[in-house]
Order: C-alpha cells, then structure tokens, then sequence
C-alpha cells in the first residue's frame, strides 16, 4: 500500500466515523424535548395546562434544584396522592410562572387528564406557610400553583378538581310480592 493510499483510507475512515458520531449525537438531541424556556426535560412528562393563560409547561418531579434550573417542579414532599403542589419561579430562572399572577377564580386548569378550578389565593409568608397548610392535606384531588412574590412572600392559588355532575335517575322499588294464602 502506498503512502498516499493509506492516507486517502484513513481520512475515508474519519470521515465515515465523524458521521456516524454527528448521527448519534443528532439522534441523542432529537430525544431530548427543550420547553419554551429553554430548560431541557428528557423524556416524557406531565403537562400542566391553563387555557385562559396560554400556558403550557412541562412539570417534572423535583425541588428547589429542578425549579432553578427552569422547570416547573411537582414538589414531592408537599405533595400527596391527591393534592399536587406545583412550583416555579415568575421572573427569574427561566420565568416558567410568568403569567400565573394573572390566574383568576374560576379559571381552569388541566393536569394529568383531569380538569381543575381555580377556587382559592393567597399571599402567603414564605416563612410561614402553614396558612395553607390545609390544602396540603386535603383528600381532595387538587392542584397548588405556587410562584414568587416580593419580598418574603409566594402567592399560591388552589384549583380543586372538576367532578362531573352525575345526573340522580329516580327507580322505583321492586313490587312487594303479594301474600298467597297460607
């Protein structure tokens, strides 16, 4: 093999394999979403919905960490089988909750395929959320949004969530058999 021919398989080689690796790394790329603020969520995820807002978000498990990074967080240690405490921050970090201060009572909310609405707020001291430390204990399905505010405080709205109304048909009691002679 001469030199010159070595050097034309080798750089064949190369270019083969930096294909190859930029085929990988596209395919690596395509797998991983990017939501509209930019922060990267791989996989799939629960998606939280407020249609009067415009808002979707991808909402990931997570805490104070997944919410600095750009993400709306179901916080774990707030949350329960049926109370799903939702967090993200409103003008830093992304700004996933940009809009949420214009969330209003009555509004609905969609998170994983049942529909909320919005029935409570409040201002709470960051340092002293027992003011709604009831909701976290709630039975009822539910979702806590929660934001920042200025200074020590979060604002927080709870949406309960939408059961449908069950219309109550009247049926009337079998007949009484009738007594045949004894």
């Amino acid at each position: 093999m001469t030199r010159t021919s070595w050097r034309g398989a080798g750089a064949r080689w190369f270019a083969a394999s930096w294909r190859a690796l930029l085929v990988v790394v596209l395919i690596t790329v395509a797998a991983v979403s990017i939501d509209p603020e930019g922060a990267r969520t791989a996989g799939a995820c629960d998606e939280l919905a407020i249609p009067s807002l415009g808002l979707t978000r991808c909402v990931v498990e997570g805490e104070q960490p997944e919410i600095d990074a750009g993400h709306v967080a179901r916080v774990s240690y707030l949350s329960s089988s049926s109370v799903h405490w939702l967090a993200g921050h409103r003008t830093s970090h992304g700004a996933t909750f940009s809009s949420l201060t214009n969330l209003r009572i009555g509004a609905s909310v969609k998170y994983r395929g049942q529909t909320y609405i919005v029935t409570d707020y409040r201002l709470v001291d960051r340092y002293n959320p027992e003011t709604v430390g009831s909701w976290m204990s709630s039975d009822q399905p539910s979702v806590v949004l929660q934001t920042s505010a200025s200074g020590a405080y979060v604002h927080v709205w709870r949406a309960l969530a939408l059961v449908p109304v069950v219309p109550v048909v009247a049926v009337a009691p079998p007949p009484v058999p009738a007594m045949v002679g004894r």
